[in-house]
């Protein structure tokens, strides 16, 4: 509550000279919910859209290391072994 005259917080002085702190109100609104305006079919969709990022940089993150293994390989052999990991074939 500041002071109608002054730009300072309502004190006893204010009150000798003005009369009482203007009225508040006695019911304070809520804030609303924000999440009680949330589409349940928006929220699916977006937690839909942030596994399908997430998954996709899983999988870059596994072409990077996959490319680096193969980088690293030696000999044409341990090429293929690397690649054949990777598709699940057995060496």
């Amino acid at each position: 509550m500041y002071c109608r005259k002054r730009s300072h917080a309502w004190c006893l002085l204010c009150t000798f000279l003005h009369g009482p702190p203007p009225a508040t109100p006695s019911v304070i609104p809520e804030r609303p919910n924000i999440w009680d305006n949330v589409d349940p079919d928006k929220a699916a969709k977006t937690t839909y859209v942030f596994q399908e990022v997430s998954s996709i940089l899983d999988m870059l993150g596994d072409i990077d290391n996959f490319y680096n293994q193969l980088k690293s390989a030696k000999s044409p052999m341990e090429k293929f072994q690397i690649i054949a990991k990777c598709f699940n074939f057995a060496v």
